[in-house]
């Protein structure tokens, strides 16, 4: 049976559908990387660390400039696979590009962060801050004038005066406190699972992170006897489960962008 058709007759059957998503359906950020504007702010600046915070706040807004419409595309085909479906959506991208195309909000976690919330580089108070802090008409304006700030004030925590950053792993001391509560209700979600048919969609997920969604994925379908796990990616796509799981485990060796994009 051609693994379309398989996946499709899964879902149909499925009580419950869980996706999945790494890096292999992120945001292109040669999108931005290779903007002239960006190209001529970013030899402005030189070496240093002076103009660090404004880079990161223009990248964010250039997301929105920069839309990868290919990403969009693959994400709102998803979705529309999904609609009517009880899902749920682990994504240990970034980005944020999934929470426009189409998917309800209330069903995805993004543990490793985003561009949604800012944070104090320290994480001393476990607080987060609106991204409304910004000074975002300044950051568009040095972007189409191609100049950066005579003076530029960073955005400092009230607490400890540290730099704050978006609240993403890997700036600073991540703020788990930005993700936790829509884990609960993922957690809750799972709870609902047991005994039931389940649909495991893994889309593009390497081994960055493998105790988000790679290794538990593989136990759901270990022990519950009902589910079923599609695996694609272009080079990690393989199955390392007992010989009565295979059966129910499919590994794809595919391109995920054109798997998702093909499923039709």
């Amino acid at each position: 049976m051609e693994i379309y058709e398989l996946l499709d007759q899964k879902l149909g059957e499925a009580d419950f559908v869980l996706v999945g998503i790494g890096s292999g359906l992120q945001y292109d950020w040669n999108l931005i990387a290779d903007d002239p504007n960006y190209s001529a702010l970013v030899e402005q600046a030189g070496e240093g660390d002076a103009f660090d915070q404004f880079f990161s706040f223009l990248q964010a807004d250039m997301l929105k400039k920069h839309a990868d419409k290919d990403l969009e595309s693959c994400f709102s085909n998803l979705s529309e696979k999904l609609k009517g479906k009880n899902y749920f959506i682990v994504t240990t991208t970034i980005d944020d590009t999934i929470f426009h195309t189409g998917f309800d909000t209330n069903r995805i976690v993004t543990p490793c962060g985003g561009f949604r919330k800012l944070q104090c580089t320290d994480n001393c108070s476990k607080e987060l801050t609106d991204t409304e802090a910004i000074d975002w008409e300044t950051i568009s304006s040095c972007y189409q004038a191609k100049t950066l700030p005579e003076t530029y004030h960073k955005l400092t925590c009230p607490h400890c005066g540290k730099e704050l950053v978006f609240n993403q792993i890997g700036t600073g001391t991540y703020c788990e406190q930005g993700y936790l509560d829509q884990w609960s209700n993922y957690t809750k979600w799972l709870m609902g699972t047991m005994h039931k048919k389940v649909v495991l969609l893994e889309l593009g997920v390497g081994l960055e992170f493998p105790t988000i969604i790679r290794s538990p994925f593989e136990k759901m379908v270990t022990y519950n006897q009902t589910a079923t796990l599609f695996r694609a990616h272009p080079t990690m796509n393989q199955l390392f489960l007992g010989e009565e799981v295979l059966p129910r485990a499919f590994g794809v060796k595919t391109d995920v962008r054109d798997f998702v994009r093909n499923w039709k």
